[in-house]
């Protein structure tokens, strides 16, 4: 029997809907240097709604790679999960340490918000399931979560990054999220895909 989970879906759908805003609108003229060179607009946030939408992708990551490595009998998971764990606190400790010295407070705001709901269904769908199952939805999740964070990275956070502390925490954040991906590519494969 085929799944479909909710999560590959909603990243699949928020990683459209943000290209789609940020594509301009249609004319009948013919393109001129002007317009053929103007880079598409890129949805506005701010750097307190920057760090918010981090913090959530780290809980959201913590949570269901605490869950995948509690239940999960694959010691690929496993190392992957905790590797997870200790990657994504390290990135709590450094918006911790930051916020702290530049006194900004996180503020929430709809990616913030469409990142908790993610986090949340992802975990939801990952209590459904146990054995291998668990690890091929985990490994899709970790796929379909780093692939939509790096977009929202590319097209939204790095973009309108003011603070230069926070830019650089932004910059080694999408490095990881890429090497996360990479590794959560390889995982799926090990694991294989749901047929």
């Amino acid at each position: 029997m085929k799944k479909i989970f909710f999560a590959p879906v909603l990243i699949s759908v928020l990683s459209l809907a943000t290209y789609a805003r940020a594509q301009p609108a249609p004319t009948t003229a013919a393109p001129t240097a002007a317009t053929a060179a103007a880079p598409a607009p890129v949805d506005k946030v701010t750097d307190p709604e920057i760090v918010a939408i981090i913090e959530a992708a780290n809980k959201a990551e913590i949570d269901e790679a605490k869950y995948a490595q509690a239940h999960s009998k694959s010691k690929p998971v496993v190392d992957f999960a905790a590797m997870m764990i200790l990657e994504h606190k390290q990135v709590e400790k450094d918006l911790e340490n930051f916020t702290k010295k530049s006194k900004m407070k996180p503020i929430a705001s709809s990616g913030k918000d469409d990142v908790k709901k993610m986090g949340a269904a992802n975990l939801k769908d990952l209590k459904k399931v146990s054995g291998k199952e668990l690890d091929r939805t985990y490994s899709n999740h970790q796929v379909a979560m780093h692939q939509g964070l790096l977009d929202k990275i590319d097209s939204t956070l790095l973009p309108n990054v003011q603070n230069t502390e926070l830019k650089d925490i932004v910059t080694k954040v999408r490095s990881s999220v890429a090497t996360h991906l990479d590794k959560a590519k390889a995982l799926q494969s090990t694991i294989g895909s749901p047929s």
